[in-house]
């Protein structure tokens, strides 16, 4: 994670309330997924450490992509998405 990502993730934290933070880990580590969609479309970086890539679901994975590349990556996410809108 780049200097300005690691910046953006603390003030992120600093302003994200505990108990919501507590509750959201639980329910999403505990979370059991038991519908399978051909529709969705997950994009993943492959250096991705909060929320590695993992499962069955259909993803595309941006090379070096960290949790943050919303940010940095953001015209080559827009190109993923836009594709898939186009030729669905």
């Amino acid at each position: 994670m780049g200097a300005h990502n690691s910046k953006l993730f603390y003030e992120i934290l600093y302003d994200t309330d505990l108990s919501f933070v507590k509750w959201a880990l639980q329910e999403f580590t505990a979370w059991q997924n038991t519908i399978t969609s051909t529709k969705v479309l997950k994009i993943n970086g492959t250096k991705d450490k909060l929320i590695p890539p993992r499962g069955k679901t259909r993803t595309k994975l941006i090379e070096g992509g960290e949790h943050f590349m919303i940010f940095d990556r953001a015209e080559e996410i827009s190109e993923i998405i836009n594709f898939e809108i186009r030729n669905t």
